[in-house]
């Protein structure tokens, strides 16, 4: 993979990655695209960013609902 995004660089395509594999967060794979990779950490949403994300109200439905999502998440 690491030959593949470098040669699309190289052709000055644009490239996302993203993910948590470890593999593809490797000192090594980040050292191939020095000078040309942005590390941003992101975190899930709190309880109350999840409401106003999904545009719902907190009461014991929304709380539920939560749950189930993270749940299904393996979160």
């Amino acid at each position: 993979m690491e030959k593949y995004v470098r040669s699309k660089l190289e052709e000055k395509q644009k490239i996302i990655i993203t993910g948590s594999n470890a593999s593809l967060l490797s000192r090594e794979f980040g050292s191939m695209l020095t000078g040309r990779h942005i590390t941003k950490e992101l975190f899930p949403f709190s309880y109350a960013e999840f409401l106003q994300f999904s545009e719902l109200k907190r009461n014991a439905d929304s709380l539920t609902y939560i749950w189930i999502w993270v749940v299904s998440l393996n979160i």
